[in-house]
């Protein structure tokens, strides 16, 4: 990666770590999300236990390092030129529904086509979570979805 991507990395990470903190809200001790899957901090879902309480700081540091790992990832992943706002929606998206669905997804795709704005609208789709076997719409990831399109589409003009 040479610097230019990596100054442009870190200042997405930025960007998306104020939105992150925003749309995940903080909590230290563990709890059982929307889709029943054990977390922590904000949105942390890595190695989280249930007798485990982290710190203000820990949580902090974890979603800063998260954020920078997932900027570099998809940094790797796009073949076209990422401006910082629209990276910085690449890596909240994909803080939220995981480098392998964003590997495979049809936003990644349409990115590498030079296919912008439909890429932005992607995000859109990810509005549903698995619920004991049913996809079930949740309204605060329309929400949020919302929020990393009109940053995504910020970056376009």
């Amino acid at each position: 990666m040479t610097i230019k991507e990596r100054v442009g990395a870190g200042a997405a990470a930025a960007i998306a770590i104020s939105l992150l903190a925003g749309l995940e809200g903080y909590t230290g001790g563990p709890y059982l999300d929307s889709a029943g899957i054990l977390t922590d901090c904000f949105g942390n879902t890595k190695n989280v236990r249930r007798d485990h309480i982290r710190s203000l700081d820990e949580c902090k540091a974890l979603l800063n390092g998260e954020a920078l790992r997932i900027g570099d990832k998809v940094l790797t992943l796009t073949e076209k030129p990422v401006s910082t706002p629209t990276l910085a929606s690449y890596i909240s998206f994909t803080y939220n529904v995981g480098d392998a669905a964003f590997r495979g997804s049809t936003l990644l795709k349409l990115h590498n086509q030079g296919r912008y704005r439909e890429a932005c609208e992607q995000m859109r789709r990810w509005v549903y979570v698995t619920v004991a076997g049913r996809k079930v719409k949740l309204r605060g990831l329309e929400n949020r979805r919302e929020a990393e399109v009109k940053l995504c589409l910020s970056g376009l003009n």
